[in-house]
């Protein structure tokens, strides 16, 4: 089984994750904190972090797979001419990191092709691996790519706690 991208209809991530999870497909919608308001008050809201993406673990044209196209919302599954493309385990082992141990630091950055390969060594995040971009001579970026879909988040982090790989 591989992972794949989901492409879901806007503002649907949330209501598709809950009829895959019905199903029994594994599923992953990495999510944010981010300010809103409900009335008067301010709340942090819980924001998909790639709009109209989530990621499903299923192996390719079985009856799981033509399943998770018929749920109601679902767009289509990345790919090419070819069919779906599986996005590499590893690229999710460090979304789910960050996304489980920075909510609220992650922000959104553009896809970088550019940067060191790091793995972070100590913190909070150790074990993720992604690419470091200096902001300036104290400031870095932390930055987990997901090459299929062309997007990317990352995090601030500390220069000591990363090893270039």
């Amino acid at each position: 089984m591989k992972w794949y991208a989901v492409y879901t209809k806007p503002q649907n991530e949330f209501k598709v994750n809950e009829i895959l999870q019905k199903k029994e497909v594994e599923v992953f919608l990495p999510t944010i904190l981010r300010p809103g308001r409900s009335g008067r008050k301010r709340v942090m809201r819980e924001t998909p972090l790639f709009r109209s993406y989530i990621f499903v673990k299923v192996q390719a044209k079985t009856p799981r797979f033509y399943s998770v196209l018929d749920t109601p919302g679902v767009m289509y599954v990345v790919g090419n001419k070819e069919g779906p493309v599986p996005i590499p385990d590893r690229e999710i082992e460090s979304l789910k990191i960050l996304v489980d141990n920075a909510r609220e630091d992650i922000f959104a950055s553009p896809y970088l092709a550019e940067g060191d390969r790091v793995l972070i060594i100590d913190g909070p995040l150790k074990g993720a691996e992604g690419v470091l971009i200096k902001k300036d001579r104290k400031k870095y970026a932390f930055v987990v790519n997901i090459h299929l879909l062309g997007r990317s988040c990352g995090v601030p982090i500390n220069p000591e706690f990363v090893k270039k790989i």
